[in-house]
């Protein structure tokens, strides 16, 4: 979730301007066990914000080094980005952006550790990083460390809280502590809000319906699935879930034996 300022370095002011974030979904080990929608999927999310003081203060070779990182991580690059963004941050310590950066990268990379790390660094000199807490309730969900996760969701400001990653993570969260109702509620919304292509998301809605044993809508969703074109990072994990709930169709509907009893 890269902090990129639209325009370039010369554009940067201590007013209000277009910042994007290079927002990376690293989603995987769902509690309940079922299919494990993806990671390292990139998307850009447009918003206003403001470039603090300390940023304005960050040498320009450090910048230079950022946005080399940035343009890589845009072309799912996530080792050479990440690398880059080490670069800049061995300039200017200090240096939020190229943090989150960092953290996003590492992401993608399954470095959740190493992610945690940075976007607690990043606080530390910038303690409203934008963007931060989406990398960092990502992180939490793929540690399984559901409960931190869903606490990080809640906490988000309001510009990270209407992004559709953070109901994404939501999801990730009420489907890994098994809560049902915000399981169903935030994987509605966020296969509703999610770009078209992000298949994970109807993963996640089929995770969902499964916690639920609503077993033909999600028999629905996996079908889905499983027809997009292209190459679908998950086909055989929802091939197995398929067969799953397909069997637990099939014990539901299963006629029941005359008893004595019922006779």
């Amino acid at each position: 979730m890269a902090l990129m300022l639209s325009g370039g370095v010369a554009q940067r002011t201590v007013s209000v301007g277009l910042l994007a974030a290079v927002f990376v979904i690293a989603s995987d080990g769902l509690a309940c066990g079922q299919v494990a929608p993806g990671e390292g999927h990139i998307y850009t999310y447009h918003g206003p914000a403001t470039i603090s003081v300390a940023t304005l203060k960050i040498p320009p070779s450090a910048w230079k080094h950022f946005e080399k990182a940035r343009s890589l991580a845009v072309k799912h690059r996530p080792v050479e980005s990440e690398k880059e963004s080490g670069k800049a941050l061995a300039i200017a310590p200090t240096f939020a952006a190229a943090r989150i950066l960092q953290a996003s990268q590492q992401l993608a990379l399954r470095d959740f550790t190493g992610a945690i790390a940075n976007v607690d660094a990043a606080r530390k000199s910038e303690p409203d990083a934008q963007w931060s807490g989406l990398i960092l309730a990502g992180a939490y969900n793929s540690l399984h460390r559901y409960e931190d996760a869903m606490d990080t969701i809640l906490s988000l400001d309001p510009t990270e809280a209407e992004c559709w990653q953070a109901k994404y993570e939501h999801a990730r969260a009420a489907i890994g502590l098994g809560d049902l109702d915000e399981a169903l509620k935030w994987s509605s919304e966020a296969w509703e809000a999610a770009p078209h292509d992000f298949t994970d998301a109807i993963l996640m809605r089929a995770n969902a319906l499964m916690l639920a044993k609503r077993w033909a809508e999600a028999s629905d969703k996996l079908y889905a699935y499983l027809a997009r074109p292209g190459v679908q990072p998950h086909r055989e994990e929802a091939q197995a879930a398929l067969a799953r709930v397909t069997q637990r169709m099939k014990e539901e509907h299963k006629p029941q034996g005359v008893t004595l009893a019922s006779r």
